[in-house]
C-alpha cells in the first residue's frame, strides 16, 4: 500500500523569510511529521483527521489565516524518494553506533539536530573533534629552521622518497599528504593508506661558517646531499622520486646534460613572444622593446 508523508506546520504570529527569500505564515520546522500508509491521498488526509481528531486546510488563502491555526500538506513516497524514505530507516550512529531514525530528530525539534549520520549534536561534535586535522601554527611553520634531508617510506613495498626541507620536518610531512602536486610520490600517496608511510629525518645539514651567507652555494651543498641519497636508495628508479635534486628537471639522474646555452634559449623565447604579438597585448612600450632587440643584433 502507497505511504504518505504527512507535515503539520502551525501558524506563525508575524510572517518570516522562508528558504528562497519569500515570506511564509507557517512554521518550519513542522510542528509535526510522520507517514500514513493509505490508497491515496484523499484517504491518507482522513486518515490524519481522525488520528488527531480535528480538520486540517491543505492550503488557506490570506483572509483566511485568522480562523486557521494548522496548515496540513501531504506527499506520496515514491520508490525512488529515497531522501525520503531515508526519514524512516534505522540508522546507526557513525560516532556512538546506536540506532535511531532521522525522522524521530525531527519531531524532537531541530535544536539536537547533528546532521543525518548522528544521532545528536553531541556525538556530531565529538566525532568532528576526533578527526580534526592539528591546526598548525603558521609562524612555526615557515619559520627557518636547520636543513635537513628526510626519508619517507611505504613499509608495504620499501619504497622511498628522499626530500629536503629548512621548514619543521613535520610540516613537510603533512604538505606532502594534504597538498599534493601531479607526480608520481603523490600518486602513490592516494593509492596507500597513511599507515603504510614512515617518514624520518636522515641527516641535519651544518652549513659551514664561510657559506653561511651565500645563497648559492647553501643551495649547492643541500642539493648534493639530496642527490646523495637519492642515489644511495636508488630512489628514482626504484622508489617515488621524480628527479635527482631541486634543481634538476629530468626523470633519469645518469642522462643530465649540463652542456646548454640558456642564453640562446632565453633569446629564442623572446623571438617566438614578438613574433605571436604577446608584447603586443602585454607590453606598453613595445616597439621600444623592438628597436632595442634590432639595435643589438646590428
Amino acid at each position: 500500500m502507497p505511504e504518505f508523508l504527512f507535515q503539520i506546520k502551525g501558524k506563525l504570529g508575524e510572517p518570516e523569510a522562508g528558504f528562497y527569500g519569500n515570506s511564509s505564515n507557517w512554521s518550519f520546522p513542522p510542528i509535526w511529521q510522520d507517514k500514513v500508509e493509505a490508497n491515496n491521498a484523499k484517504e491518507a488526509k482522513l486518515i490524519i483527521e481522525e488520528l488527531y481528531g480535528r480538520k486540517f486546510p491543505l492550503r488557506v488563502l490570506s483572509k483566511d489565516l485568522e480562523s486557521n491555526e494548522f496548515l496540513l500538506s501531504i506527499k506520496e513516497i515514491k520508490e525512488t524518494d529515497y531522501y525520503t524514505k531515508k526519514l524512516f530507516e534505522n540508522t546507526e550512529c557513525t560516532h556512538c553506533k546506536s540506532p535511531f531514525k532521522i525522522i524521530e530528530k525531527y519531531q524532537l525539534g531541530a535544536s539536537n539536530y547533528g546532521g543525518r549520520d548522528f544521532c545528536c549534536s553531541e556525538c556530531a561534535d565529538k566525532e568532528r573533534e576526533k578527526n580534526r586535522i592539528p591546526t598548525i601554527d603558521f609562524k612555526e611553520s615557515i619559520a627557518i629552521h636547520d636543513y635537513v634531508i628526510y626519508k619517507i617510506t611505504n613499509k608495504e613495498n620499501n619504497q622511498c622518497y628522499i626530500g629536503q626541507t629548512k621548514q619543521a620536518f613535520t610540516f613537510r610531512w603533512y604538505q606532502h599528504f594534504y597538498q599534493t602536486k601531479d607526480v608520481k610520490f603523490h600518486e602513490a600517496i592516494m593509492n596507500f593508506p597513511v599507515t603504510v608511510w614512515t617518514f624520518e629525518v636522515i641527516e641535519v645539514i651544518n652549513i659551514p661558517e664561510e657559506i653561511k651567507y651565500d645563497k648559492a652555494a647553501i643551495r649547492n651543498l643541500i642539493n648534493t646531499k639530496e642527490t646523495e641519497y637519492i642515489r644511495k636508495f636508488n630512489s628514482i628508479k626504484n622508489g617515488y622520486n621524480s628527479v635527482k635534486s631541486k634543481d634538476d628537471g629530468i626523470e633519469d639522474p645518469d642522462q643530465i646534460d649540463l652542456n646548454f646555452d640558456m642564453s640562446e634559449i632565453n633569446k629564442q623565447a623572446i623571438d617566438k613572444s614578438v613574433k605571436e604579438g604577446y608584447f603586443e597585448h602585454n607590453h606598453p612600450n613595445v616597439e621600444d622593446f623592438k628597436n632595442s632587440e634590432k639595435s643589438n643584433n646590428e
